[in-house]
């Protein structure tokens, strides 16, 4: 979505036998949009049905399962086994976290990069569709950018789905006219809905610890 900036990097690359072959090495920066969804029924819950897609457990696991008093009901028309709340929370948890502390790739050390997400926009919500898909948008630039309208927009017609506030992990620096244009919006443009603020690695985690909560056990069935 953003500009590529490339940097040119020669050198040599060394061979077992004969003479070094001369190679380039480019680096390149760009901006990124993902999509992360994540059922929160079917978290640490293990089917034991014949329907395809409906069997993660062998007759060992599913015995397992049962020796560990694991509860068993019906999903979706189909058997499961299911670990408690609180086993079930943590993985979830643990994995809403990393969002906000992401790092590595293969060039690492070469390149110290930081790949963390600038910006998140997270929410419990009722059903399987993302609607902040469209949020954000490349504008005529081809430069990434918040449509505030379409913020709007999604935050109105979707206030029944939404479960939690809106969480908003974003980087000061990136993209700062667009952030102040969030800060803006008021209570009505929200239609209600709070947003929560914080760098990424503090709403994932502040996030996480309500996912973690006993209050949200009915957003796990």
């Amino acid at each position: 979505m953003a500009p590529v900036r490339i940097v040119d990097d020669f050198g040599t690359m060394a061979r077992q036998d004969g003479d070094p072959v001369p190679h380039e090495h480019q680096f390149y920066r760009a901006t990124l949009k993902g999509l992360f969804s994540l059922n929160l029924t079917t978290a640490g819950t293990f089917f034991n049905g014949g329907r395809v897609g409906y069997r993660n457990l062998d007759a060992n696991r599913a015995k397992a399962a049962r020796e560990a008093k694991l509860e068993e009901l019906e999903i979706h028309g189909q058997p499961a086994l299911r670990l408690p709340f609180n086993k079930r929370a943590e993985r979830i948890a643990i994995l809403v976290r990393a969002l906000g502390e992401i790092e590595g790739g293969a060039k690492l050390t070469l390149h110290y990069t930081d790949i963390t997400p600038p910006l998140i926009l997270a929410a419990v919500i009722k059903g399987g569709n993302n609607p902040l898909n469209r949020v954000i948008q490349a504008n005529h630039q081809g430069e990434p950018g918040l449509d505030q309208g379409a913020l709007a927009e999604v935050l109105r017609v979707y206030k029944d789905q939404f479960l939690s506030d809106l969480f908003v992990g974003w980087t000061r620096g990136y993209l700062e006219e667009d952030r102040a244009k969030l800060a803006t919006m008021t209570d009505e443009d929200r239609s209600g809905i709070r947003l929560r603020w914080g760098h990424p690695r503090e709403a994932t985690a502040e996030l996480a610890r309500e996912l973690s909560h006993e209050t949200s056990k009915s957003w796990y069935d």
